[in-house]
Parts: C-alpha cells; structure tokens; sequence
C-alpha cells in the first residue's frame, strides 16, 4: 500500500485534538480498507480544505447520504460498524465544515472536508489552557 501526502506545513486545525484524531483516523481507515494499493491525503489553505483520495470501488453518488447515517455500510461483506463516517460527519458539521464525496483521480472515492475560515475574535472564549489548535 503507498499514501501520498501532499501537507502543507503551515496548516493548522483550530479545534480540539481528539475531534481530528477521530475524524482523520474514522476516513482515513476507511481509505486504507478499500484501497487497492494507493490513498493520498492533502492537506491546504491553513487546514481549510483536506482531501482524502484512494484507488479503491468508490461510492455511487445515490448512496452517499444513505452512508452518512449510523449503522449503514456500503459493503457488507468487508468488516466495520458503519458509523466511522457518520461520527466523522457530525464532528465535521460541529465545527460548521462540509463533508464532500466524489471520484477520485486515482480512480476511488475522493472526501472533501472543508472547514470554515479561522476568524479568531470569533472564538475569544477559548483562553491560553485549551487547545485551540493543532499542527496538521
């Protein structure tokens, strides 16, 4: 299995470090369960915008928004709950981002996570004790 990543350095995630962890490791495992042999992660814009492709089947347009609800899974016959990515969408919809699928270049499914622009004097209720934001 190969992974790209396309990172840049200066990204960062305003948020709470376990919300990322679980919404990259929930999207991230998917990639790597349905990858023939290739997933690209790329991260842009100061952590606005990630990508997360792979070469695998892909998901049919029709059934994206059936698979963002808890306990549905796009194949039975491969092993999971089906909840890593309703959990990672409500996550991602908290921090008023979008969750976006689609074809991949490499031929699998491609998700676009966007998040809305850092705006600090809209979140001066977070004091130097919380963590705020994280290295992507």
């Amino acid at each position: 299995m190969t992974c790209v990543r396309e990172l840049d350095t200066r990204a960062v995630f305003h948020g709470d470090e376990a919300d990322l962890m679980e919404v990259m490791g929930n999207l991230l495992e998917n990639a790597f369960k349905y990858a023939n042999s290739k997933v690209r992660v790329s991260i842009a814009g100061n952590g606005e915008l990630l990508l997360i492709e792979d070469d695998g089947p892909g998901i049919p347009a029709s059934r994206w928004n059936e698979l963002l609800q808890r306990g549905k899974r796009a194949d039975e016959t491969v092993a999971g709950q089906g909840i890593g990515l309703s959990v990672a969408h409500e996550i991602i919809t908290l921090y008023g981002g979008t969750l976006e699928a689609g074809r991949s270049t490499l031929g699998g499914l491609s998700l676009r996570i966007r998040f809305p622009a850092w705006d600090p004097s809209l979140h001066a209720k977070y004091d130097g004790d919380s963590k705020t934001m994280h290295s992507l």
